[in-house]
Protein backbone atom coordinates (compact mmCIF):
# COMPACT_ATOMS: atom_id res chain seq x y z
CA UNK A 1 0.00 0.00 0.00
CA UNK A 2 2.02 2.96 -1.29
CA UNK A 3 -0.05 6.05 -0.66
CA UNK A 4 1.87 9.33 -1.01
CA UNK A 5 5.28 8.32 -2.31
CA UNK A 6 7.36 5.18 -2.83
CA UNK A 7 8.95 4.00 0.40
CA UNK A 8 6.28 5.13 2.84
CA UNK A 9 8.00 6.30 6.03
CA UNK A 10 11.39 6.00 4.33
CA UNK A 11 11.31 9.61 3.19
CA UNK A 12 13.85 12.31 2.42
CA UNK A 13 14.06 16.04 1.73
CA UNK A 14 16.68 18.09 -0.09
CA UNK A 15 18.26 21.14 1.53
CA UNK A 16 19.05 24.25 -0.55
CA UNK A 17 22.74 23.24 -0.52
CA UNK A 18 21.88 19.84 -2.02
CA UNK A 19 22.24 17.72 1.11
CA UNK A 20 19.66 14.93 1.50
CA UNK A 21 17.89 14.67 4.85
CA UNK A 22 16.50 11.29 5.88
CA UNK A 23 13.15 11.77 7.63
CA UNK A 24 12.34 8.11 8.24
CA UNK A 25 14.46 4.98 8.55
CA UNK A 26 18.08 5.65 7.69
CA UNK A 27 20.41 3.01 9.19
CA UNK A 28 21.22 -0.65 8.64
CA UNK A 29 23.80 -3.19 9.71
CA UNK A 30 26.05 -5.91 8.26
CA UNK A 31 23.66 -8.77 9.12
CA UNK A 32 20.84 -7.19 7.06
CA UNK A 33 21.94 -9.16 4.00
CA UNK A 34 18.78 -8.74 1.91
CA UNK A 35 18.76 -4.96 2.24
CA UNK A 36 22.46 -4.64 1.53
CA UNK A 37 22.10 -6.88 -1.50
CA UNK A 38 19.22 -4.76 -2.76
CA UNK A 39 21.29 -1.57 -2.38
CA UNK A 40 24.10 -3.18 -4.38
CA UNK A 41 21.68 -4.35 -7.06
CA UNK A 42 20.37 -0.80 -7.41
CA UNK A 43 23.89 0.60 -7.80
CA UNK A 44 23.92 2.40 -4.45
CA UNK A 45 26.84 2.87 -2.08
CA UNK A 46 26.90 1.50 1.47
CA UNK A 47 29.15 3.38 3.90
CA UNK A 48 29.76 3.44 7.65
CA UNK A 49 27.43 5.46 9.86
CA UNK A 50 27.80 7.51 13.06
CA UNK A 51 29.39 4.56 14.87
CA UNK A 52 32.73 5.54 13.32
CA UNK A 53 32.66 9.10 14.70
CA UNK A 54 34.75 10.30 17.61
CA UNK A 55 33.49 12.16 20.68
CA UNK A 56 31.62 11.47 23.88
CA UNK A 57 28.09 10.17 24.31
CA UNK A 58 25.76 12.46 26.23
CA UNK A 59 23.15 11.42 28.80
CA UNK A 60 20.56 14.08 29.58
CA UNK A 61 19.06 12.88 32.86
CA UNK A 62 16.46 14.40 35.15
CA UNK A 63 19.23 15.01 37.71
CA UNK A 64 21.79 16.47 35.31
CA UNK A 65 23.73 15.98 32.08
CA UNK A 66 26.54 13.42 32.02
CA UNK A 67 29.13 12.89 29.34
CA UNK A 68 30.93 9.73 28.35
CA UNK A 69 29.02 7.47 30.73
CA UNK A 70 26.26 7.60 33.31
CA UNK A 71 27.71 4.71 35.33
CA UNK A 72 30.45 4.72 37.93
CA UNK A 73 33.19 2.08 37.85
CA UNK A 74 31.30 -0.46 39.98
CA UNK A 75 28.08 0.03 38.04
CA UNK A 76 29.92 -0.30 34.72
CA UNK A 77 31.50 -3.56 35.88
CA UNK A 78 28.08 -4.91 36.88
CA UNK A 79 26.63 -3.78 33.55
CA UNK A 80 29.30 -5.64 31.59
CA UNK A 81 29.12 -8.79 33.73
CA UNK A 82 25.36 -9.05 33.39
CA UNK A 83 25.58 -8.36 29.65
CA UNK A 84 27.76 -11.45 29.26
CA UNK A 85 25.19 -13.52 31.17
CA UNK A 86 22.48 -12.12 28.90
CA UNK A 87 24.44 -12.99 25.75
CA UNK A 88 25.11 -16.51 26.99
CA UNK A 89 21.37 -16.97 27.50
CA UNK A 90 20.61 -15.41 24.09
CA UNK A 91 22.82 -18.02 22.40
CA UNK A 92 20.45 -20.73 23.71
CA UNK A 93 17.52 -19.20 21.81
CA UNK A 94 16.87 -20.12 18.18
CA UNK A 95 15.91 -16.79 16.52
CA UNK A 96 13.95 -18.70 13.86
CA UNK A 97 11.94 -20.58 16.49
CA UNK A 98 12.23 -18.96 19.94
CA UNK A 99 9.29 -20.95 21.28
CA UNK A 100 11.32 -24.14 20.89
CA UNK A 101 13.40 -23.08 23.89
CA UNK A 102 12.63 -25.46 26.80
CA UNK A 103 12.06 -22.49 29.14
CA UNK A 104 10.29 -20.27 26.61
CA UNK A 105 7.11 -19.69 28.63
CA UNK A 106 9.00 -18.49 31.71
CA UNK A 107 11.34 -16.31 29.66
CA UNK A 108 8.37 -14.72 27.91
CA UNK A 109 6.59 -14.09 31.23
CA UNK A 110 9.68 -12.35 32.64
CA UNK A 111 10.35 -8.73 31.74
CA UNK A 112 13.83 -7.66 30.71
CA UNK A 113 14.03 -5.20 33.63
CA UNK A 114 12.99 -7.87 36.16
CA UNK A 115 15.65 -10.22 34.79
CA UNK A 116 18.29 -7.49 35.12
CA UNK A 117 17.37 -6.96 38.78
CA UNK A 118 17.35 -10.70 39.45
CA UNK A 119 20.85 -10.87 37.92
CA UNK A 120 22.03 -8.28 40.44
CA UNK A 121 21.89 -5.12 38.33
CA UNK A 122 22.19 -1.93 40.41
CA UNK A 123 19.34 0.60 39.92
CA UNK A 124 21.52 2.84 37.72
CA UNK A 125 22.25 -0.08 35.39
CA UNK A 126 18.53 -0.79 35.01
CA UNK A 127 18.03 2.94 34.40
CA UNK A 128 20.69 2.87 31.68
CA UNK A 129 19.00 0.02 29.83
CA UNK A 130 15.58 1.66 30.26
CA UNK A 131 16.97 4.90 28.83
CA UNK A 132 18.21 3.00 25.80
CA UNK A 133 14.92 1.16 25.23
CA UNK A 134 12.91 4.36 25.39
CA UNK A 135 15.46 6.15 23.22
CA UNK A 136 14.98 3.50 20.57
CA UNK A 137 11.18 4.02 20.78
CA UNK A 138 11.14 0.35 21.75
CA UNK A 139 8.84 0.62 24.78
CA UNK A 140 9.81 0.22 28.40
CA UNK A 141 12.19 -2.50 29.57
CA UNK A 142 9.70 -2.92 32.42
CA UNK A 143 7.24 -4.42 29.92
CA UNK A 144 9.52 -5.97 27.30
CA UNK A 145 9.46 -9.77 27.17
CA UNK A 146 12.83 -11.27 28.05
CA UNK A 147 12.31 -13.94 25.38
CA UNK A 148 11.67 -11.25 22.76
CA UNK A 149 14.88 -9.44 23.73
CA UNK A 150 16.88 -12.66 23.64
CA UNK A 151 15.48 -13.57 20.26
CA UNK A 152 16.27 -10.12 18.83
CA UNK A 153 19.85 -10.21 20.07
CA UNK A 154 20.33 -13.82 18.90
CA UNK A 155 19.19 -12.85 15.38
CA UNK A 156 22.00 -10.28 15.22
CA UNK A 157 24.70 -12.65 16.44
CA UNK A 158 24.47 -12.05 20.21
CA UNK A 159 27.32 -9.55 20.38
CA UNK A 160 25.77 -7.11 22.85
CA UNK A 161 22.55 -5.88 24.46
CA UNK A 162 22.29 -3.80 21.29
CA UNK A 163 25.49 -3.63 19.31
CA UNK A 164 25.38 -0.27 17.50
CA UNK A 165 27.79 -1.38 14.80
CA UNK A 166 25.77 -4.53 14.11
CA UNK A 167 22.38 -2.83 13.99
CA UNK A 168 23.23 0.69 12.84
CA UNK A 169 26.82 0.69 11.61
CA UNK A 170 25.99 1.16 7.92
CA UNK A 171 23.91 3.47 5.77
CA UNK A 172 23.23 4.08 2.09
CA UNK A 173 25.32 7.10 1.10
CA UNK A 174 22.70 8.29 -1.40
CA UNK A 175 20.01 8.07 1.28
CA UNK A 176 17.77 5.22 2.41
CA UNK A 177 14.78 6.76 0.63
CA UNK A 178 16.75 6.53 -2.62
CA UNK A 179 16.51 2.74 -2.35
CA UNK A 180 12.72 2.97 -2.66
CA UNK A 181 12.86 5.67 -5.31
CA UNK A 182 15.20 3.65 -7.54
CA UNK A 183 13.03 0.56 -7.15
CA UNK A 184 10.00 2.65 -8.11
CA UNK A 185 11.82 4.06 -11.13
CA UNK A 186 12.52 0.53 -12.38
CA UNK A 187 8.93 -0.55 -11.79
CA UNK A 188 7.53 2.51 -13.54
CA UNK A 189 3.76 2.55 -13.98
CA UNK A 190 3.41 -0.68 -12.05
CA UNK A 191 3.73 1.33 -8.81
CA UNK A 192 0.29 2.33 -7.56
CA UNK A 193 -0.03 5.41 -5.35
CA UNK A 194 -3.28 6.26 -3.58
CA UNK A 195 -4.42 2.63 -3.76
CA UNK A 196 -5.04 1.26 -0.23
CA UNK A 197 -5.21 -2.51 0.10
CA UNK A 198 -8.33 -3.94 1.73
CA UNK A 199 -7.79 -7.70 1.39
CA UNK A 200 -5.05 -10.20 0.65
CA UNK A 201 -5.90 -13.81 -0.26
CA UNK A 202 -3.04 -16.30 -0.18
CA UNK A 203 -3.34 -19.70 -1.84
CA UNK A 204 -1.08 -22.37 -3.31
CA UNK A 205 -2.29 -21.55 -6.80
CA UNK A 206 -1.67 -17.81 -6.50
CA UNK A 207 -2.52 -14.72 -4.51
CA UNK A 208 -5.11 -11.97 -4.93
CA UNK A 209 -4.83 -8.43 -3.61
CA UNK A 210 -8.05 -6.42 -3.50
CA UNK A 211 -7.83 -2.61 -3.45
CA UNK A 212 -10.24 -0.20 -1.81
CA UNK A 213 -11.47 0.69 -5.31
CA UNK A 214 -12.58 -2.91 -5.78
CA UNK A 215 -9.86 -3.73 -8.28
CA UNK A 216 -8.29 -7.17 -7.80
CA UNK A 217 -4.65 -7.88 -8.65
CA UNK A 218 -3.27 -11.41 -9.08
CA UNK A 219 0.27 -12.64 -8.45
CA UNK A 220 2.20 -15.79 -7.70
CA UNK A 221 3.25 -14.42 -4.29
CA UNK A 222 2.77 -11.35 -2.13
CA UNK A 223 5.40 -9.64 0.02
CA UNK A 224 3.90 -7.43 2.71
CA UNK A 225 5.99 -4.54 4.01
CA UNK A 226 3.17 -2.79 5.86
CA UNK A 227 3.83 -1.70 9.44
CA UNK A 228 1.79 -3.75 11.88
CA UNK A 229 -0.53 -0.82 12.68
CA UNK A 230 -2.00 -0.32 9.20
CA UNK A 231 -1.79 -4.07 8.59
CA UNK A 232 -4.61 -4.56 11.11
CA UNK A 233 -6.92 -2.80 8.66
CA UNK A 234 -6.26 -5.39 5.97
CA UNK A 235 -8.22 -8.66 5.82
CA UNK A 236 -5.81 -11.55 5.26
CA UNK A 237 -7.00 -15.00 4.20
CA UNK A 238 -4.92 -18.15 3.72
CA UNK A 239 -2.28 -17.45 6.39
CA UNK A 240 -2.13 -19.75 9.45
CA UNK A 241 -4.18 -18.51 12.39
CA UNK A 242 -1.18 -18.58 14.72
CA UNK A 243 0.79 -16.31 12.38
CA UNK A 244 -2.11 -13.89 12.06
CA UNK A 245 -2.61 -13.84 15.83
CA UNK A 246 1.06 -13.01 16.27
CA UNK A 247 0.83 -10.17 13.73
CA UNK A 248 -2.30 -8.74 15.34
CA UNK A 249 -0.65 -8.70 18.77
CA UNK A 250 2.41 -6.74 17.63
CA UNK A 251 2.51 -3.06 18.50
CA UNK A 252 3.92 -0.20 16.49
CA UNK A 253 6.44 2.14 18.08
CA UNK A 254 4.33 5.30 17.94
CA UNK A 255 7.33 7.54 17.39
CA UNK A 256 8.08 11.05 16.20
CA UNK A 257 11.27 11.70 14.25
CA UNK A 258 12.94 15.10 14.22
CA UNK A 259 15.97 16.35 12.29
CA UNK A 260 17.91 19.57 12.88
CA UNK A 261 20.16 20.82 10.07
CA UNK A 262 23.21 23.06 10.61
CA UNK A 263 25.96 24.46 8.41
CA UNK A 264 28.53 22.56 10.51
CA UNK A 265 28.41 19.96 13.29
CA UNK A 266 28.27 22.02 16.51
CA UNK A 267 28.04 18.98 18.75
CA UNK A 268 31.42 17.83 17.45
CA UNK A 269 32.85 21.28 18.21
CA UNK A 270 31.76 20.67 21.82
CA UNK A 271 33.59 17.31 21.94
CA UNK A 272 30.47 15.17 21.58
CA UNK A 273 29.86 12.42 19.05
CA UNK A 274 26.25 13.49 18.60
CA UNK A 275 24.94 10.25 20.10
CA UNK A 276 22.75 11.05 23.09
CA UNK A 277 20.02 9.61 25.27
CA UNK A 278 17.59 11.74 27.21
CA UNK A 279 14.92 11.51 29.89
CA UNK A 280 13.42 14.73 28.50
CA UNK A 281 11.39 15.39 25.39
CA UNK A 282 13.93 13.69 23.10
CA UNK A 283 14.46 9.96 23.49
CA UNK A 284 17.71 9.74 21.53
CA UNK A 285 19.82 11.69 19.08
CA UNK A 286 22.52 10.68 16.60
CA UNK A 287 24.40 12.36 13.75
CA UNK A 288 22.81 11.45 10.44
CA UNK A 289 25.57 13.13 8.42
CA UNK A 290 27.73 16.25 8.61
CA UNK A 291 25.54 18.99 10.03
CA UNK A 292 22.46 16.77 10.35
CA UNK A 293 21.25 15.59 13.75
CA UNK A 294 18.48 12.98 13.89
CA UNK A 295 16.26 12.58 16.94
CA UNK A 296 13.65 10.04 17.97
CA UNK A 297 10.92 10.33 20.58
CA UNK A 298 8.91 7.22 21.34
CA UNK A 299 5.53 6.30 22.79
CA UNK A 300 6.33 7.56 26.30
CA UNK A 301 6.86 11.14 25.01
CA UNK A 302 4.28 11.18 22.23
CA UNK A 303 1.59 13.02 24.23
CA UNK A 304 3.99 15.84 25.13
CA UNK A 305 5.04 16.23 21.50
CA UNK A 306 1.49 16.22 20.16
CA UNK A 307 0.37 18.69 22.83
CA UNK A 308 2.61 21.46 21.44
CA UNK A 309 0.33 24.19 20.01
CA UNK A 310 2.35 24.47 16.80
CA UNK A 311 5.57 23.35 15.14
CA UNK A 312 7.37 26.52 16.22
CA UNK A 313 6.78 25.84 19.89
CA UNK A 314 7.77 22.19 19.49
CA UNK A 315 10.98 23.18 17.71
CA UNK A 316 11.85 25.67 20.44
CA UNK A 317 11.32 23.06 23.15
CA UNK A 318 13.43 20.47 21.33
CA UNK A 319 16.23 22.92 20.55
CA UNK A 320 16.31 23.98 24.21
CA UNK A 321 16.92 20.36 25.14
CA UNK A 322 19.65 20.08 22.51
CA UNK A 323 21.34 23.11 24.04
CA UNK A 324 21.20 21.41 27.42
CA UNK A 325 22.96 18.38 25.94
CA UNK A 326 25.45 19.94 23.52
CA UNK A 327 25.78 23.59 24.47
CA UNK A 328 24.81 26.90 22.81
CA UNK A 329 26.33 25.96 19.46
CA UNK A 330 23.21 23.96 18.55
CA UNK A 331 20.80 26.80 19.39
CA UNK A 332 20.13 27.91 15.83
CA UNK A 333 19.45 25.15 13.31
CA UNK A 334 19.06 26.39 9.75
CA UNK A 335 16.30 23.88 9.05
CA UNK A 336 14.12 21.73 11.29
CA UNK A 337 11.96 18.78 10.27
CA UNK A 338 9.16 17.02 12.18
CA UNK A 339 7.58 13.72 11.16
CA UNK A 340 4.80 12.46 13.42
CA UNK A 341 4.96 8.89 12.15
CA UNK A 342 3.09 7.53 15.18
CA UNK A 343 -0.16 9.27 14.22
CA UNK A 344 0.23 9.13 10.45
CA UNK A 345 -2.67 6.85 9.32
CA UNK A 346 -0.46 5.12 6.75
CA UNK A 347 2.31 4.20 9.18
CA UNK A 348 0.95 4.42 12.77
CA UNK A 349 4.50 4.08 14.02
Amino acid sequence: MLFRSPGGRVEQATLPDGRLVQLGGELTGPFQHAYLGLAEELGLTVVTSYTELEGEEVFSLADGVRRGTMLDAAEAAAHDRIEQEFLALARTVDPADPWSHPDAARLDATTFADWLRAAGAPPQVVRRRELFHLGLADGSAERASLLAELRKVAAAGATGYYDDEVWEGLKVAEGSATVALRMAAELGERVRLGSPVERVQVAAGGCTVTLASGEALSAGAVICALPVGPLRQVRIDGVPDARLASLRRQRSATAVKLVAAYAGSPWADAGASGLAYSEGLIGSAWPQAAGLLSMLSGPDRLAALLAAPDDGVLQADVVAELVRMFGPGVAGPEHFFIRRWGVDPWTLG
